[in-house]
């Protein structure tokens, strides 16, 4: 699913607790690189990443490379 795709949906339910879970975006800064998490949280601190992001500037241009999931 694209991420389009994920921020329109207004949470899903947390399988642990079965509340309604947040979508979070977080941001980290570090040697120039930007790394941009989209999650969904729950307040029982389960939470399931989406997608990560990297984005730094060299030479530049600004360049996005997607996390590989494994």
């Amino acid at each position: 699913m694209s991420i389009q795709t994920q921020i329109g949906r207004e949470g899903i339910v947390c399988p642990r607790c079965g509340r309604k879970t947040e979508l979070l975006i977080e941001t980290y800064t570090t040697d120039g690189m930007r790394k941009v998490t989209y999650l969904y949280r729950c307040v029982c601190k389960w939470k399931k990443e989406i997608e990560t992001l990297y984005i730094s500037k060299r030479d530049g241009k600004i360049y996005i490379q997607k996390e590989k999931k494994t």
